[in-house]
């Protein structure tokens, strides 16, 4: 794991804590319902970016291994480092769906959980899209 990839996960536990800041502060009450669909949501879209990103890696890098001199060396270090950034990814959408599911659940608001249907969307269409 490199700088960069430390750095966005601990971007994501600054967003955690701050979801249950605001679940604890703003809100003051807790439903279940809306941090169950916060989290299916962020689950759901984490594996389909997941599965999306490893079929586009896989194409991206059968069209690359022609093009590489080197051979197989160069092909392993790339399909290595497209595994890492994509589950730094995959983690990251998991991780920002289950703040918002904290911080929907205390506020008792369902808009949250919206919001990360309609993100969760559009990252997957633009993923589905650039393969």
């Amino acid at each position: 794991m490199n700088a960069s990839q430390r750095a966005q996960l601990g971007s994501i536990i600054w967003i955690l804590i701050a979801a249950v800041a605001v679940a604890i502060f703003v809100g003051g009450h807790w439903r279940w319902g809306p941090f169950v669909v916060g989290v299916a949501v962020a689950v759901a879209g984490a594996v389909a970016y997941g599965l999306l990103g490893t079929i586009n890696n896989e194409a991206i890098l059968r069209i690359g291994a022609h093009k590489l001199t080197s051979g197989h060396t160069r092909l392993a270090t790339a399909r290595s480092a497209a595994r890492d950034r994509l589950l730094t990814h995959c983690t990251l959408i998991a991780g920002f769906g289950l703040a918002l599911g904290i911080a929907s659940a205390g506020l008792g608001s369902w808009w949250p959980d919206v919001a990360q249907g309609v993100w969760t969307a559009l990252l997957l269409l633009v993923t589905a899209s650039l393969g």
